[in-house]
């Protein structure tokens, strides 16, 4: 069977043998070479990325993440955590991206109980500059979520969906609530926030739920077999 060196793994996944090394210990796996099992889940633990020449590794993981929320994400903060890196890694490498042509930070008008103008990080998709990284960013595994890096509870430009709710709900435990509340509400921008975080259960359980129209329970239906999870 082929192993791999720390420094090959390492050079590969584009980051430090000490990271390696810290990923094989949480993850349970020997220490030393790595076997193409610890391989395949040390690349989903701390994300495969395909480098692109002038575009860091951490670069790469922001412009993944941001291209996986089309509606944008409010704040330096939202992208790290989404992303898989640090508030000050995100600070530094945004206005690098932005400068590229490859993020925008644009204002928005949302909905939180009345129209709000805030100010939104975006993928800048529709860029002739995104040509030269979509390849790469379509093939990017972001890192997997551990605790204290997944966002848990609702954010405030969605918390008007469950103004009868309390006011720190959690995704976590209410996946099912929020899937009939986003349905229900018939609003277009917590459907696209929810199909992004909810699993297949909870659209499925939506799904059942009465008082649905039948265009509701098919919109449910389709984001169940949508889901990853």
């Amino acid at each position: 069977m082929d192993t791999y060196s720390i420094s090959m793994v390492a050079r590969d996944l584009g980051v430090g043998r000490a990271t390696v090394r810290r990923a094989q210990q949480r993850l349970g796996l020997p220490t030393g070479a790595v076997d193409p099992d610890g391989l395949a889940l040390l690349q989903i633990d701390l994300g495969t990325v395909f480098l692109i020449p002038g575009v860091s590794r951490e670069s790469m993981l922001i412009l993944a993440a941001l291209a996986l929320h089309p509606l944008g994400l409010r704040s330096v903060r939202a992208v790290a955590r989404s992303a898989g890196v640090s508030s000050t890694t995100a600070t530094r490498c945004l206005p690098i991206l932005s400068a590229l042509g490859l993020v925008e930070r644009r204002e928005e008008m949302v909905a939180e109980g009345r129209a709000v103008s805030v100010h939104m990080w975006f993928a800048n998709v529709a860029s002739a500059q995104w040509l030269r990284v979509d390849r790469a960013v379509r093939h990017t595994i972001l890192p997997a979520a551990r605790p204290g890096r997944a966002v848990v509870e609702i954010p405030q430009r969605m918390r008007h969906l469950f103004w009868n709710a309390p006011a720190r709900l959690r995704i976590g435990g209410n996946e099912a609530y929020i899937a009939g509340r986003v349905l229900t509400a018939s609003d277009p921008q917590g459907v696209a926030w929810a199909s992004e975080r909810l699993p297949r259960s909870a659209w499925l359980f939506a799904a059942g739920a009465r008082g649905l129209s039948p265009r509701q329970r098919a919109l449910a239906e389709n984001l169940a077999q949508a889901a990853v999870v």
